[in-house]
């Protein structure tokens, strides 16, 4: 390839290569040339462009593959960009003279693309220097257009659209003739030619008038029936074409002031504007066509249109108008016509939600959410109010559907807003807490479940009210016992809210678990006085049982004996009693008995999963025997009640539902008795044996390959419209529509089981998917120990299933039972465990092997893994290799696509499972066929299937592909450089394939051999050609290979430009390329740090230089870091937000001793912005106590407080930061000097940082290290705003910055005053710091710290006077003052037995600190005057503090006796072992009784010798 790098095409030896390697070389000079063209001189250009052009044309005169055909394009529009014009004209001229041709043989259309792919590179860079040679042009373009090729259909849209944009107004007169034509392909069965032309229509918006003058409604119209069939990419198209057109159709006033608020320049205004719409009509018109709405992919479209305009108008206007968006929004809702169905409706509530959530939740800062949560508790009262006594059946539907999602959304926002949304409920303004129990009394009992786990989502957020809501739930449940509507309601919350406990970091005590449980079981005793009761109480108790397993072990463990009884009760007792039922039981009576087994079941599965320590050989043995009369009684139901009214067959489906989760989570030996009658009910219930419809299980994505979804166009579904993109899914759509009303236990089960998405509610699947999957992982569980004679017969029932099954259930039918083979396999495999005789084998391959050539994708897809799956579970050789010939011969014999499709994948699967060395003997085989079907280009189907069995292959292969890896590498750039962009799927295959190539070379890729620089070159060369992919998903795949490839190889990886690539992908629209360059950049940085940040900060500088706008930052100087921190903010991603705080915190390490200014700034900045506000207010009623503290702090600039929003997390990890930046900075220190400890020794503190003086010699030794010293006033105005936040988590982090300050700088003294304490100057601000933390509403964890940084602060020495320690002191008399409180039984505790110890153990601690540090001091008189006021602080409190310190001793070791013995006698603080468990006393007294210890000792001591310091303690002592 060096004769390639040369200023003109070397055209013998071009002509001289091989066909195959032409491409490449031809490729590798245009690149040479873009690279070139831009650094010579005028003389040196004239010199050259002729004969460069001459060359370029020759080139487009003849066929060239994709790669080529773009860049060509890209350099002859440099060529005439940097050179001279002068034979531009006559270039355009010759490429129009080759688009009039004719004729459409395979050659010229290649022509063609290439001529329209300059054409299109042309105007892209040179624009209006094209002059009137348009004319010609779009006339052929639109000529091009009726081809029957779609490539060069969508070729000639893409062009035309990049001259609209390109020239605007100069092209006017061919505005209608390009929008006539864009309009036809709207409904092309070519997804990508339909793409093409919505894009083509997004660039005649703006400079069309005639388009919003008179045509929005008939756009509009056109926009909806593309969406009929469309993929994702076509409603993405979409939804940019209605946003622009509705964006352009607003008055002037109005784009240029949104215009204004995004920092973009303001767009010109035509002459000839036409009529201007609101944005009532605007959303009118949305609004309309979402109603109308034909299908699920139309609704879906829509939605994402609606997103697309709310993010065109922006956060400021919706911030704005708030109340708008959230009326418009629950106005869909409000037409029958979108509730015809369950499903429908449930559709419709989603996407409304999905709506509010990317506004509220996504777009609005903390402010604007706080308002947003205001006005949706004013709708939900209003719309309460309009369900009264006399309300139709028809308002209480809608009002049903709209008062859910304002629920739902209610909380999505208390989960993401935590503690700091506190204030909104505690306040009685808004009486929010109210209105939403009120929600609990409606008709529906959705409703009630929706308002229930808002009450879970509050009490989370909000804990002092927890106990508080089990109190008032409960006194609403005795009043209701004889209202089943309230009584399911009040009873629905009290399960949330038990459900939120172990989610609740400071809990409940115990008393509320059994008041709860009391309740429960009178519910259920007293469930047969009243038949009209019978049902409502029977299900509410139960519910409430089950939610209280949640609270685990050492709650539980009191009531088990009951438990076990009730259990025992609730099911009939021999094969007599279940006759006497089925013979004597009516219709109600079936529900009833049917509702109670399946609540009894409920709340065993939920003690099996949370109880574990309690769960015993006897508990188990004990279980197993309502269990086995349960699945008696489900064989023996009587046909009238599976042929009874709709709700005795829901209440027997729950009731089926909850044994299969039962049995689940027990071992399968413990059932071995009944596991014959349990195969026949599961099989009934997957083969869809007693159902009429079609049901299919949502568990085959589960257990199947990662990348089938891929094969399967599931491209919506990693996105950020997965929610209701999932709506749309070709396996089973009704995977979907998951709603807490198919499953009430969701409202107080673990969230990971039904909580799909973070934030939002749970979302079970309806009944019968559920049914099914439960049945589908139960059988795969038992199939393995059932003997293998069970397992033949199963097999061949199997088969006759499918040859059986012709109805519309046959489809579903299939997937179930090959999702059930898989399972099975799978685990088999995985456990080592045998599969069985070979007649067995046989069996389930003949099975398989008859589905490979099946019609549906999905159904050859599965078959395929499962043929993989039993070769690996055979682990025979013999076998494999049959089945491998099996493969190769149908893939030779048959020409049929669907066949060679089906073999050439489970070619790949058997290859991925069996392993390189189990299935070697086939490799070369397998490999050669999969390629060669590779390049099977009159088949793309064929071909994407191929490269799926080619990326399994190698990615299991290893080192036997090594041989391989050349020729397979070739075809991969064979094939980039000649498949067409949209065909993405191919596209993210070679991708992976190329990945796996590069692991399989490794570490080899750093040698300097000429075959491994060629391979080296080729892997780039793949990765660049994938860079260079239009789509986003398929630039995914290519940063992924380059990221491969710097782990291997790091010097070879082209830094700079990946660098610059992954910054502009972090604010991409795709969810996958973000998450790809986050992941990349944690790759880069933990070996190049200061290299990325860095780059980085060059390439955001030349991007902001560029656009000439002002982008919202945190910092100047860090602006990868400013642009990760905004990242953060947005994304809710787990596994992202992760990367993205791994990838700081590596910078961080790195670089932020010595940029210590620029990582202040922007963590202060970070805090600041969102809490500034806040700050200020409580600083100046702190500095309110000191006349000198009045310049301290500037006030907040408030234009700026508003330009960006940060989430409470994001907060939480600045300040972690700057914890984070203390210990580097000792580390630092301890390095360049180890410190002298004798000072800090002497005060009494642990001090782990060296003092000030120690920086003064460190910037002596190293001027690039900024000391933290120089820095303090900033770090306390960052432990200060952290400290008075509103969020928990925050306030705590800001204390712990607050204490590290006092702990490193206590000795330093302030340069102007020698003899004073540096932060002495700061007592005002640590003052009105701890304040908040001793309030009536902060937590015992918030109250704890604050407590220790009292003493540490009043022990430091820092403040001298009696008046300033007395501020503080007051604090924690306060403090001990409350723990005295909460120890009489008149105090009402409303946090856990633990909460309210650690509280009280860490006053006692704080106090014992300061009594220590008091006596040393008096007794070495080493702080004078101090020392003395510090004693006097501390003697008048001795008395109750010896008595406590006591106290504290006693009950570690009362507990920890009761634990051993379990007793139930409470000890001096109110709370039995039992109640605690030997773990958490520890916990709790390890770290704190050790100082009480010492401090009713020292004081024994010191009344003994007589000392000073415990004289009023005599005093006392003798009075008494």
């Amino acid at each position: 390839m060096e004769l390639a790098h040369s200023l003109y095409l070397n055209e013998n030896a071009y002509k001289s290569m091989p066909t195959s390697t032409r491409d490449l070389f031809l490729h590798e000079w245009l690149k040479f040339l873009s690279k070139v063209l831009p650094g010579l001189d005028k003389k040196e250009m004239k010199q050259c462009q002729e004969r460069l052009e001459k060359q370029l044309l020759s080139l487009v005169a003849v066929p060239q593959s994709s790669a080529i055909q773009k860049c060509l394009g890209d350099v002859i529009a440099l060529l005439f960009n940097v050179g001279e014009t002068f034979g531009l004209y006559a270039f355009i001229e010759s490429c129009n003279e080759k688009l009039r041709v004719k004729d459409d043989t395979a050659n010229n259309v290649k022509i063609k693309l290439c001529v329209i792919n300059v054409f299109f590179g042309m105007y892209a860079t040179l624009g209006r220097m094209m002059g009137n040679t348009f004319a010609d042009t779009i006339q052929m373009l639109l000529r091009n257009t009726k081809s029957n090729e779609a490539e060069l259909r969508s070729t000639s849209l893409t062009c035309l659209g990049t001259i609209q944009s390109s020239l605007g107004a100069m092209c006017t007169s061919y505005h209608r003739d390009v929008y006539k034509v864009a309009k036809t392909f709207h409904n092309d069965k070519c997804m990508s030619v339909r793409v093409c032309a919505l894009k083509l229509l997004e660039a005649l918006i703006p400079n069309a008038n005639f388009i919003v003058a008179s045509d929005v409604d008939n756009l509009v119209s056109v926009c909806c029936k593309s969406l009929e069939g469309g993929n994702y990419d076509v409603r993405q198209s979409v939804a940019a074409v209605l946003s622009k057109l509705f964006l352009t159709a607003l008055p002037a006033s109005k784009t240029v002031s949104l215009n204004a608020l995004s920092n973009a320049p303001p767009k010109q205004q035509s002459s000839n504007q036409g009529r201007k719409y609101t944005t009532d009509e605007c959303f009118g018109i949305l609004s309309s066509c979402f109603i109308k709405a034909s299908s699920p992919s139309v609704r879906v479209g829509l939605v994402e249109s609606y997103l697309a305009f709310f993010d065109a108008l922006g956060k400021h206007w919706t911030e704005k108008h708030v109340k708008f968006v959230i009326t418009h929004a629950l106005t869909l809702l409000d037409n029958s016509k979108m509730l015809s169905s369950h499903i429908e409706a449930v559709y419709c509530r989603k996407s409304v939600n999905f709506i509010l959530g990317h506004v509220i939740d996504h777009m609005m800062g903390e402010k604007g959410q706080n308002e947003a949560a205001k006005e949706l508790i004013k709708l939900l009262a209003a719309r309460m109010q309009l369900v009264g006594v006399d309300a139709s059946e028809q308002t209480v539907s809608i009002n049903q559907h709209v008062i859910i999602c304002i629920l739902n959304e209610v909380s999505s926002l208390v989960s993401l807003l935590g503690s700091s949304i506190s204030v909104f409920f505690t306040e009685h303004a808004t009486n929010a807490i109210n209105t939403v129990v009120s929600s609990l009394l409606y008709p529906a009992t959705s409703v009630s479940l929706a308002a229930a786990w808002c009450l879970r989502c509050i009490v989370i957020a909000v804990p002092s009210q927890l106990a508080v809501l089990i109190d008032a739930t409960q006194d609403k449940i005795e009043a209701s016992k004889n209202n089943p509507e309230a009584l399911v309601g009040y009873s629905n919350a009290m399960a949330a809210i038990l459900g939120a406990v172990p989610y609740a970091t400071l809990g409940v005590p115990s008393s509320k678990a059994k008041n709860a449980f009391s309740i429960a079981e009178d519910l259920l005793r007293t469930a047969t006085q009243n038949s009209r009761m019978s049902l409502a109480r029977t299900q509410c108790g139960w519910m409430i049982i089950g939610a209280l397993m949640n609270l685990g072990s050492v709650t539980v463990r009191h009531f088990l004996s009951k438990l076990l009884l009730l259990w025992r009760n609730a099911f009939p007792r021999s094969s007599k009693e279940i006759e006497t039922e089925k013979n004597k039981f009516d219709q109600f009576n079936w529900q009833v008995a049917l509702e109670g087994r399946a609540g009894a079941l409920c709340a065993m599965e939920a003690f099996l999963q949370n109880c574990t320590e309690l769960v015993s050989e006897d508990v188990t043995r004990r279980l197993l025997t309502p269990l086995d009369c349960a699945l008696t009684m489900l064989a023996n139901l009587p046909v009238n009640v599976k042929a009874s009214a709709a709700q005795t067959k829901v209440s027997a489906a729950f009731f089926r539902l909850r044994l299969f989760l039962v049995l689940g989570q027990l071992p399968s030996e413990c059932y071995e008795s009944f596991i014959n009658q349990l195969i026949r009910v599961l099989i009934n219930e997957f083969a869809l044996t007693d159902k009429q419809s079609a049901i299919t299980t949502s568990c085959l994505e589960r257990v199947g390959h990662k990348y089938n979804n891929i094969l399967l166009g599931a491209n919506g579904t990693d996105s950020d419209h997965q929610q209701i993109e999932e709506q749309l899914l070709a396996s089973n759509s009704t995977v979907a529509c998951g709603t807490m009303e198919h499953d009430p236990v969701s409202i107080y089960a673990d969230s990971g089981r039904y909580q799909k998405f973070r934030f939002s509610p749970p979302g079970p699947l309806p009944l019968g998917i559920a049914v099914v999957d439960a049945s589908v992982n139960l059988f795969s569980k038992i199939f393995c120990s059932t003997a293998v004679k069970h397992r033949i017969r199963i097999m061949q029932h199997f088969s006759e299933c499918l040859k059986q099954t012709k109805s519309v259930k046959h489809h579903s039918v299939q997937i179930n039972i090959l999702t059930v083979l898989l399972s099975c396999l799978k685990t088999m495999a995985e456990g080592k465990m045998p599969v069985g005789t070979t007649e067995l084998q046989e069996l389930i391959l003949t099975l398989l092997l008859a589905l490979l050539g099946d019609a549906s994708d999905i159904i050859r897809c599965a078959a395929a893994e499962c043929v993989g799956r039993l070769a690996q579970a055979a682990a025979d050789n013999n076998f494999t290799a049959r089945i491998s010939q099996s493969c190769f011969d149908k893939i030779q014999l048959s020409r049929d696509p669907t066949i060679r499709m089906g073999n050439a994948l489970t070619l790949g699967f058997v290859h991925r499972y069996v392993g390189g060395i189990g299935a070697g003997q086939h490799l070369s085989t397998s490999i050669s066929i999969c390629l060669a079907l590779a390049q099977d280009m009159s088949n793309t189907f064929v071909q994407t299937w191929a490269l799926h069995s080619l990326v399994l292959i190698t990615d299991s292969g290893g080192v036997m592909i090594r041989s391989y890896v050349e020729h397979i590498l070739s075809l991969m750039i064979t094939l980039l450089m000649t498949v067409t962009s949209s065909a993405k799927e191919m596209h993210r295959y070679i991708g992976k394939c190329v990945v796996s190539l590069i692991t399989i070379l490794g570490p080899e890729l750093q040698g300097s051999a000429p075959q491994i620089a060629n391979i080296r070159s080729s892997c780039q060369l793949a990765s660049d050609f994938l860079l260079g992919n239009s789509s986003a998903l398929v630039v995914a795949e290519g940063i992924s290979c380059y990221q491969q490839l710097h782990l291997f190889t790091p010097k070879h990886a082209a830094l700079h430009s990946l660098i610059n690539m992954l910054c502009k992908n972090l604010s991409s629209s795709c969810l996958v390329l973000r998450q790809v360059s986050c992941s990349c950049l944690k790759q880069l940085s933990q070996r190049q740090a200061d290299q990325v940040s860095q780059m980085a900060s060059a390439y955001f500088a030349e991007s902001r230089q560029a656009s000439s706008t002002v982008t919202d930052t945190y910092s100047s100087e860090l602006e990868l870091e400013a642009a990760l921190f905004t990242l953060l903010d947005k994304e809710t991603d787990a596994a992202m937000q992760t990367n993205v705080k791994d990838t700081i915190l590596m910078i961080l390490n790195s670089q932020a001793i010595y940029k210590l200014s620029a990582w202040l700034t922007l963590l202060r900045n970070v805090l600041f912005i969102a809490t500034g506000e806040e700050a200020s207010e409580a600083e100046s009623k702190g500095g309110e106590d000191d006349e000198d503290d009045d310049t301290s702090f500037q006030p907040v600039n408030k234009e700026t407080s508003t330009t960006l929003h940060q989430r409470c997390n994001t907060r939480v990890f600045a300040v972690q930061c700057v914890q984070k930046i203390f210990g580097l900075a000792t580390v630092k220190a301890s390095d360049s000097q180890t410190p002298s400890s004798s000072n800090a020794e002497s005060s009494g503190l642990n001090r782990y940082s060296p003092d000030g003086s120690l920086f003064s010699e460190v910037i002596s030794a190293q001027n690039d290290c900024d000391p933290l010293i120089t820095h303090i006033q900033d770090l306390v105005r960052i432990g200060f705003m952290a400290a008075t936040a509103s969020y928990d988590q925050l306030q705590i982090e800001g204390l712990k910055v607050l204490e590290d300050l006092i702990v490193r700088f206590c000795e330093a003294r302030d340069p102007d005053f020698d003899e004073q304490p540096l932060l002495e100057q700061y007592q005002a601000q640590f003052g009105a710091a701890l304040r908040p933390a001793f309030s009536r509403e902060s937590g015992p964890h918030v109250l704890s710290k604050a407590c220790n940084l009292c003493s540490i602060w009043i022990t430091s020495g820092i403040a001298t006077d009696i008046v300033d320690l007395r501020r503080i002191h007051q604090l924690l008399v306060t403090s001990l003052s409350k723990a005295q409180m909460s120890r009489s039984s008149a105090g009402y505790s409303v946090f856990s037995e633990c909460s309210a110890t650690s509280e009280r153990l860490a006053v006692l601690k704080a106090w014992a600190d300061m009594y220590f540090v008091a006596l040393g001091m008096e007794q070495g008189k080493s702080g004078g005057e101090s020392s003395s006021c510090l004693l006097d602080l501390v003697t008048p409190e001795l008395s109750s503090l010896y008595n406590m310190w006591m106290e504290a001793l006693r009950e570690y070791g009362l507990g920890l006796s009761q634990w051993e013995c379990n007793s139930q006698r409470r000890g001096p603080f109110g709370y039995t072992g039992a109640q605690l468990g030997k773990s958490t006393l520890q916990r709790y007294f390890v770290l704190h009784h050790s100082r009480s210890a010492q401090g009713g000792t020292r004081l024994q001591n010191c009344e003994r010798r007589g000392e000073r310091g415990c004289g009023l303690y005599f005093g006392q002592r003798a009075d008494q």
